[in-house]
């Protein structure tokens, strides 16, 4: 990637972690390497190179406790997931962002909220495929912001699932269409249908009876979150 001209103002932790999406320290590291590396107390090594790893060190030293541990392993499990992008759409994300310090900033900490709230680091991967997107420009602002409170809200294996869940709509719709009296609720549980509508990944249809139809969010949100995009 090009070197991006940084902008001098003072770093804080909110753009340290936005460096670090461009940063190619993240793609030298797996992720055993990043737990063997997370139970250091960052004053050495690998992580000392990636921007907020290098500010978390200077600025709190040790990593004293398992809740802090796993705050690490949420945001390089977000930095791995948002490296699913090329050279050249990191370059211009990184000069996107270096000319905006301020939004760089409120981007940044809304990170570090968003990951501090997932109850498992899988949610923190997930966040940083739809971040690719974002870097990628696919996605607005606005758009990665909605997906970051369904990741954040919704039930993990729901997420995971969230294609067939689909499927089993797709199955239903079918089967409507046909004219079988089978309800949504013998293709998919009802906690689960209700968890994907009060998250927006539902549509509801109440002509005759209430029920529920896939929607373009979902569908979406489908595509952002499968890994199978790789950084070049």
């Amino acid at each position: 990637m090009a070197e991006v001209p940084m902008n001098k103002e003072p770093v804080g932790g909110g753009r340290a972690l936005i460096r670090s999406v461009w940063s190619g320290g993240v793609r030298d590291i797996t992720s055993e390497g990043a737990e063997i590396l997370l139970d250091s107390t960052l004053e050495e090594g690998l992580l000392r190179d990636i921007p907020v790893f290098g500010w978390i060190a200077k600025t709190y030293g040790l990593v004293n406790t398992l809740r802090e541990r796993i705050f690490l392993q949420k945001i390089f499990r977000f930095l791995q997931g948002a490296q699913a992008t090329t050279a050249e759409e990191r370059s211009a994300f990184a000069e996107r962002m270096e000319a905006e310090p301020e939004y760089q900033r409120k981007v940044g900490e809304g990170l570090f909220l968003l990951l501090d709230r997932h109850e498992n680091v899988d949610k923190s991967e997930l966040l940083g495929r739809v971040f690719a997107s974002f870097v990628r420009n696919e996605i607005s602002d606005e758009e990665f912001q909605r997906y970051s409170f369904i990741i954040d809200r919704l039930f993990l294996r729901d997420l995971i699932n969230l294609g067939r869940h689909y499927d089993n709509i797709a199955e239903f719709e079918v089967s409507r269409k046909r004219g079988d009296k089978l309800g949504l609720k013998q293709f998919l549980d009802e906690k689960t249908t209700q968890a994907l509508f009060g998250n927006g990944l539902l549509d509801s249809d109440e002509h005759t009876e209430t029920t529920y139809n896939r929607n373009n969010l979902g569908e979406k949100l489908i595509r952002l979150i499968r890994p199978e995009k790789d950084g070049v």
